[in-house]
């Protein structure tokens, strides 16, 4: 375990090509396997260098342009996606509207127009809500004008039986 020789391997990805990695000289010898050993007290400088780029500094302007461009080049994708869709949504909602008009054009001539008739027994309703407001404690004085009400929905269930 202590003794056997140990093989390592390092993988670096750079993924930002504006990045630059530096090495000093002593990784360099011991990725190349070298035996010398960089001194504790000795300033390392780094000596090799990796880039991905020719410049960073025109890399890093020349990227944030393109970036620029390309936010632009996406943002007016959606904004064209966004209006198509609207575009879509408007002439469906026409459509319904359309179906609507055209059923209710059919209902009107097969059954006639809508007509809102007053609610039955209304004036009855009435009575006995005034009453309790006059007689809050005696409920029973309401009496006559319950039983009206009574008796005017015995007539509209006699009627709906016809």
């Amino acid at each position: 375990m202590g003794d056997s020789p140990r093989s390592r391997s390092i993988t670096i990805v750079n993924d930002d090509p504006s990045r630059l990695i530096l090495v000093t000289e002593s990784v360099v010898k011991r990725l190349k396997g070298s035996a010398g050993q960089a001194k504790a007290k000795e300033v390392e400088e780094p000596i090799h260098s990796i880039s991905s780029g020719p410049d960073i500094t025109s890399r890093k302007s020349d990227t944030l342009t393109s970036r620029e461009e390309e936010l632009l080049e996406i943002e007016g994708y959606w904004m064209e996606r966004l209006q198509s869709m609207e575009d879509k949504h408007t002439r469906i909602n026409h459509l319904a509207e359309r179906d609507f008009e055209r059923s209710l054009a059919d209902y009107e001539r097969k059954f006639g127009s809508a007509t809102v008739a007053p609610p039955k027994c209304h004036l009855n309703i009435k009575e006995i809500l005034e009453c309790y407001k006059k007689n809050p404690n005696q409920t029973l004085k309401c009496n006559k004008e319950i039983k009206a009400f009574s008796e005017c929905l015995d007539g509209l269930y006699v009627q709906d039986c016809r």
